[in-house]
């Protein structure tokens, strides 16, 4: 079996953002430290858009150009290291602003459907031509801000205009409707990867554009009362590395996870990496090829860090190979 670790390199989007060392720098270090035992690379899905906004304020404020700096040689370390380098956009970073120390998160463009065409594709190609410099290789793999792809020819329309061809947003089965995060990924099919043109919940075998679906699970509601929980009790080995706030989930989604069984992402964040060990051997016993695995460096626990070594070592003695989204592209 092959595992794609996928990694969102972003901030908070909450009131309070957090700070590049403690949400990025420091967090990636420990999980670049976990996953040694299986000597993988992670597939690092970096958010540009903010990366756009630093420079635009790095002439202004030496917070923003020391934070810019840091940033692009920590991104060129990873990617001298083998982890791939590809596009993560919340358009939201465009529209915010800062004051020196603080930045004011303008919500209301947090969407890429929130945005006028002509702006969105005019942040595609800048955000894309940056990570791209930083990277110096081509960038082709794209995910959304929030998992929120659709419409889909709002993304193929992008897509085509800037030489992406590859979208790893879809969450199958997974449904979200709230101000910040709009998608109904209900009907994509049931598969590690497969090609699509008009419809991202649509399998076109002619397809020009490549899915890359995160792999789901179905989690009790047990689990949710207990994460609940251990966020009340704020035990030390479940806080997170990151400094900042995230915007609070949708009521009908805490709802549903509190009382109902739903397909969740297979992450390594906090808690919810105890659901990979479960999610993997369901992967195995089926005879599945790939397992897409999500994580967000600012998320990250000592106790999430510990269990990603846990469950590496014993890839390696399986034979299970982590590979970066880039390789299987290539194989496709």
């Amino acid at each position: 079996m092959q595992i794609i670790l996928t990694l969102d390199y972003e901030l908070f989007m909450g009131s309070s953002t957090g700070t590049v060392d403690k949400c990025l720098v420091e967090p990636m270090r420990r999980l670049c430290q976990a996953i040694e035992p299986a000597q993988g690379r992670f597939t690092i899905f970096v958010d540009a858009c903010y990366l756009l906004k630093l420079q635009e304020y790095s002439s202004v404020y030496n917070r923003a150009a020391s934070d810019l700096n840091m940033i692009t040689s920590h991104l060129r370390q990873l990617s001298d290291a083998g982890h791939d380098l590809q596009l993560h956009i919340h358009p939201h970073w465009c529209f915010s602003t800062f004051d020196g120390m603080r930045w004011n998160v303008n919500s209301s463009y947090y969407k890429m459907s929130d945005v006028p065409d002509d702006t969105l594709l005019e942040m595609f190609r800048a955000a894309k031509a940056m990570l791209e410099d930083i990277k110096g290789k081509p960038v082709r793999v794209f995910r959304a801000g929030g998992f929120s792809a659709q419409p889909t020819e709002l993304l193929t329309r992008v897509f085509e205009a800037t030489g992406l061809d590859t979208d790893m947003s879809v969450c199958p089965g997974a449904v979200y409707d709230s101000a910040q995060q709009q998608y109904d990924y209900t009907r994509c099919p049931d598969k590690a990867a497969y090609r699509f043109s008009q419809d991202l919940c649509v399998e076109d075998s002619a397809g020009k554009f490549l899915e890359i679906p995160i792999s789901t699970y179905p989690v009790s509601p047990l689990f949710h009362w207990r994460l609940a929980l251990s966020r009340v009790l704020r035990l030390k080995a479940h806080q997170t590395f990151g400094d900042g706030q995230s915007i609070p989930a949708s009521s009908g989604s805490v709802f549903r996870r509190l009382f109902t069984r739903v397909p969740c992402i297979v992450t390594i964040d906090g808690m919810k990496i105890d659901n990979l060990f479960a999610a993997h051997s369901r992967c195995h016993r089926r005879g599945g090829d790939l397992l897409c695995v999500i994580g967000h460096p600012k998320l990250a626990t000592p106790y999430s860090v510990d269990r990603l070594s846990v469950f590496c070592s014993r890839l390696a003695k399986q034979g299970d190979k982590i590979i970066t989204a880039s390789q299987l592209h290539y194989e496709s």
